[in-house]
């Protein structure tokens, strides 16, 4: 008898400290035990976070175990694909100068004058844009903005010189860069009561914008287009841009797919994807974000706010073919306040993990993951989070998010252990810009 009372007890105890840990994890997902390994950022991986207000945007590098000067700050600008460079040009009043940074180092590897006001830290798109490898920079002219004449200029950044000046009659914003940097694409606003736009080509080798209008095959007739561009992705090998657009007037969203592997005067078709979830809240539709697989094929359209999630085919027997063939729908996460709701050029609020199976979508309550098969919603992260990006560690194995309260967490990717990352006190982390080396 007294054995039986004796394993009672036993049992009762060990229910009781469960239970008391478990109490003790406050918003943690789940307590860390002996048996797993310390969560820790790897010794190789650098975390960029991109901190500040807008308007006064910084990159933190976080290394594992920091160093004895603390992390590295890096201002805001444009990278390269592989995000070893970074290019940065800041006026003083007739004279540019444009500045090129490694990443890894902060050291900077470049640095020239040109003539003109330019700038590459405005807030969305359209003032500057990069080749995917950083020879060539295009800046348009900023006091120009909104006006009826537009200043271009096309940087060579290895000769450290402008290569183009172009002069343009209405309003020209910049779209891309092709990957020779052969071809500068364009958005001619049109100024009408819809703000309609033209996506208009720039053959540099012959120094002339090209009369035709690209446009998506299906849709020739009709090659004006209308919204504000919120999210961009461009594939690996620089040879297309996926851009999400969000059109305020109609309360509507769409990707545009534009090749950028132009040859002379021979433009390719664009792709518009029409048919994703609206809303008629201007704000849940800039919950848009977009992730795109590694090999290009798949893009992702997903928006926490809404709870929707939609998978794009982009190749479709051999030829672009863009468009949607599965979608999802989760517990809608409701749309983020004040700045953390402002998309920027380094805003990662969605990631796809390695082998391309799972989606991590960060909402305002928490991380919604996803399972890309079926696009099927599995489980949900962090439950009462705020969170406002989010990207994979090299391996896959551990997800960085970043938090409005908690600042930067380290996640398990199965959800079960979470940790703070340390960052300079003071500075408010917006989003997550990339892992590196």
């Amino acid at each position: 008898m007294n054995k039986r009372l004796s394993l009672a007890f036993g049992v009762a105890s060990c229910f009781l400290m469960m239970m008391m840990s478990l109490a003790a994890c406050g918003r943690s997902t789940a307590n860390s035990t002996s048996s797993r390994p310390t969560l820790g950022m790897p010794a190789n991986e650098t975390l960029y976070v991109l901190v500040g207000a807008a308007g006064g945007q910084r990159l933190v590098a976080i290394r594992a175990g920091g160093s004895g000067d603390g992390p590295m700050t890096l201002p805001a600008g444009l990278v390269t694909q592989d995000h070893l460079r970074l290019y940065v040009a800041t006026s003083r009043g007739a004279r540019t100068t444009v500045t090129m940074l490694d990443t890894r180092s902060g050291a900077t590897l470049r640095s020239f004058t040109i003539d003109g006001s330019y700038a590459t830290d405005a807030i969305g798109y359209g003032g500057s844009t990069l080749s995917p490898d950083g020879h060539w920079l295009a800046l348009r002219q900023s006091a120009q903005i909104g006006g009826g004449q537009s200043t271009i200029a096309v940087v060579d950044t290895q000769a450290m010189k402008v290569a183009h000046t172009i002069q343009l009659s209405g309003d020209f914003a910049l779209d891309a860069l092709s990957p020779d940097g052969s071809v500068l694409y364009l958005l001619q606003n049109l100024h009408d009561a819809a703000h309609h736009y033209y996506v208009r080509a720039y053959d540099l080798g012959v120094g002339k914008l090209l009369p035709q209008i690209i446009v998506d095959k299906s849709e020739i007739d009709h090659p004006q287009m209308r919204g504000s561009a919120i999210a961009r992705r461009v594939a690996n090998d620089g040879a297309a841009a996926f851009t999400l657009y969000v059109d305020p007037l109609r309360n509507t969203a769409f990707v545009h797919v534009l090749p950028l592997s132009s040859t002379g005067n021979i433009l390719p078709f664009a792709r518009c994807v029409d048919d994703l979830p609206a809303s008629t809240s201007a704000d849940m539709l800039r919950g848009y974000t977009l992730v795109l697989s590694a090999d290009g094929a798949t893009l992702f359209a997903v928006n926490a706010a809404l709870g929707v999630a939609s998978r794009i085919t982009v190749i479709d027997g051999g030829v672009l073919n863009a468009h949607v063939v599965a979608a999802s729908h989760f517990e809608p996460m409701g749309a983020l306040d004040g700045d953390n709701g402002a998309e920027g050029i380094f805003s990662n609020g969605a990631a796809l993990s390695p082998d391309g199976a799972t989606l991590y979508v960060a909402g305002a309550r928490g991380l919604q993951i996803i399972r890309t098969s079926d696009m099927k919603p599995i489980a949900t992260y962090l439950p009462g989070h705020t969170l406002t990006g989010v990207a994979l560690s090299a391996r896959g194995n551990l997800l960085y998010v970043t938090d409005v309260h908690d600042g930067v967490l380290l996640l398990s990717s199965d959800g079960t252990q979470s940790k703070h990352v340390t960052i300079p006190n003071g500075l408010a982390p917006r989003s997550i810009a990339w892992v590196g080396k």
